[in-house]
């Protein structure tokens, strides 16, 4: 790794805040000096993956995982480290040799010819006369040219291998192009033989790129501005390395901040919908591309917020792909309302006509339960016991599948007043009722963490070292005291490290990010230990309000002797077993300096237990 770009990494940490960084995925709470949150790689319910901005690193003391910021997106994003290199550096403007071989793993590839793509769309789209019908027709949906600049748009010629012959120009290959879903495979029959070939999948055609939520481009959605029935309104770029439409939301790069700011994100359906309400000053929003809302998708949203509003132009109680995606919503812990958008009409259209109409759309939009009790009763008569009975049969199974049970009795209670029966008659009917359970892809599933077994000797010396190293004042004569084989084998290297240092400045001198940095010039892992054991008692200290060096001096003197007692207890049953030895083979002078050392060590025990 350090071979790798060692140079590029370090201003990368520079200029990078850790806790910015993490924060792009999971919501992170102040905790003292740190910063705390569920971990997001074992599944628990109270928080102990820890963030430190001052040592810009990250431990969960659940599952054991850490690390810097390049560790944390490469678990995160399931990313090589040049892949994370290559992310990190576009956020913190630090400029990689594109065609450094070693950067050049197959995902980095096919993000280097993907971001290509978009900068000749855009370049085609604004220059070409080939696309002066496309530039009027922006014009006539009223996108400004802002929003065809921010969110990249361009135009793909009619031509079979435009793009193709453009990019490799640039030295990329065939194969290349085709792994970034760009071209297309194709054969052609000629006699007994074949000849193979590759055509361009994105012909004449209005495009979108998709972007991650880092703002890098991914694939392409390209509208045909054809009246022609049989040519596709939209196609997409398949499934590839870097782009899976099911864990994708168009304009999440731009819509992240608002999202969390304003605490819920609008999912609406296409692409336009995005643009116009951003050009109205809505920029909480973003689309799923014209699918039903996946469980990928919710994950990445479960990142920025907890509340949802649906603003698609279609009947969601009848589309059961629809209802499975708001299912799993509610299933994940979502609170999920539904805009009732005009009849006919879609986000994009409704703007043109009135921003201000959109906007009242969003903030009379309703909860999900209460658009399904209007829309279920729509029409009924409920004086009759058959619609009473179709209202019960249609809402049952809704209610049914909400997880919280407060929730879920209010509603029942609610069914039973307008229905004017008795709520047990509707608890004993929702016993009955079938309901296809949402389940979570073993994907999004998260571990339990491992079971860590360590010694007690290495539990102690952790503890130890780390409150030495957060309140070197509070040591007193403990580093005198302490003798260095008292420690565990993992930890004693770090611990004569800090003795030297310590011995060298004393307590009022010592400064632990001097000792980390002087640290990191020889031994990275113990500079990485160092850090992570001070997290690990900034973490227990972190509610505390009582006299801190009182506490911490009170610990180590409790702490130093359950060390030493470990050390000199497992060192006089070794010397008991070389006594039985000794005895065995009537070895009489090793047995007279066996059994001196098991006094004098049995003694120094005595002393330290007193």
């Amino acid at each position: 790794m350090d071979r790798l770009s060692s140079q590029p990494s370090d201003e990368i940490k520079s200029r990078l805040d850790i806790v910015d960084v993490i924060q792009e995925y999971i919501q992170l709470k102040k905790a003292g000096a740190n910063f705390k949150a569920v971990c997001p790689f074992h599944n628990e319910k109270t928080p102990s993956f820890m963030v430190s901005q001052d040592k810009q690193i990250w431990h969960c003391f659940g599952c054991g995982e850490g690390g810097d910021i390049f560790a944390f997106v490469m678990k995160m994003e399931g990313m090589e480290f040049p892949d994370a290199l290559r992310l990190l550096a576009g956020k913190a403007g630090v400029e990689l040799r594109r065609r450094d071989p070693e950067l050049q793993t197959k995902t980095g590839k096919a993000l280097e010819i993907l971001e290509l793509a978009t900068k000749y769309f855009q370049k085609v789209l604004l220059e070409s006369k080939s696309a002066e019908s496309v530039r009027s027709y922006l014009t006539k949906r009223e996108v400004s040219d802002l929003s065809r600049d921010e969110f990249k748009l361009g135009y793909a010629v009619e031509a079979w291998d435009a793009l193709q012959n453009f990019l490799k120009k640039k030295g990329y290959s065939d194969e290349d192009i085709l792994n970034a879903g760009l071209i297309i495979r194709r054969t052609i029959e000629s006699g007994s033989s074949a000849a193979s070939g590759f055509y361009d999948r994105f012909r004449d055609r209005l495009m979108f790129p998709i972007m991650d939520a880092h703002g890098r481009p991914i694939g392409f959605g390209g509208r045909t501005l054809k009246t022609d029935d049989e040519v596709a309104k939209y196609i997409n770029t398949p499934q590839t390395l870097v782009y899976d439409k099911s864990r994708v939301l168009y304009g999440m790069d731009k819509a992240k901040t608002a999202i969390r700011k304003a605490g819920y994100a609008i999912v609406v359906e296409g692409y336009m919908d995005v643009m116009a309400s951003h050009q109205a000053g809505i920029t909480n929003v973003v689309s799923s591309s014209g699918t039903a809302l996946t469980e990928g998708q919710l994950g990445i949203l479960k990142r920025y917020c907890t509340k949802l509003i649906l603003a698609f132009d279609m009947d969601l109680a009848g589309d059961s792909a629809t209802k499975r995606g708001i299912d799993s919503a509610i299933a994940m812990g979502f609170e999920v309302k539904i805009a009732m958008m005009p009849k006919g009409e879609d986000p994009d259209e409704l703007i043109k006509k009135s921003a201000d109409g959109w906007k009242q759309v969003l903030k009379s939009a309703k909860s999900i339960m209460d658009y399904y009790f209007s829309t279920t009763l729509h029409g009924l008569d409920l004086k009759k016991v058959e619609d009473k009975k179709k209202a019960s049969r249609g809402l049952l199974p809704v209610i049914k599948k909400i997880p919280d049970k407060v929730e879920q009795t209010h509603y029942l209670q609610e069914l039973a007043r307008l229905l004017k029966v008795k709520e047990e008659v509707l608890i004993d009917a929702l016993g009955s009722v079938k309901v296809e359970r949402v389940r979570t892809s073993g994907k999004e599933k998260l571990p339990k963490a491992p079971k860590v077994v360590q010694s007690e000797q290495n539990l102690v010396s952790e503890r130890i070292l780390g409150l030495l190293l957060k309140y070197p004042e509070a040591s007193g004569v403990t580093v005198e005291e302490l003798e260095e084989v008292y420690f565990s084998p993992a930890t004693r290297e770090l611990y004569i490290a800090y003795k030297d240092y310590y011995n060298d400045k004393g307590n009022e001198e010592f400064d632990f990010k001097k000792f980390r940095e002087k640290l990191n010039n020889k031994n990275k892992d113990l500079a990485e230990d160092s850090a992570r054991l001070t997290l690990a008692i900034e973490k227990d200290f972190e509610d505390f309000t009582g006299d801190v060096l009182k506490e911490v001096s009170q610990e180590i003197e409790v702490l130093k002797k359950r060390l030493g007692a470990i050390y000199l207890k497992a060192e006089l049953s070794k010397i008991e077993e070389k006594i039985r030895q000794a005895e065995d083979s009537d070895n009489k002078d090793d047995l007279e300096k066996l059994t001196s050392l098991f006094n004098k060590l049995s003694l120094k025990l005595g002393e330290l237990l007193k």
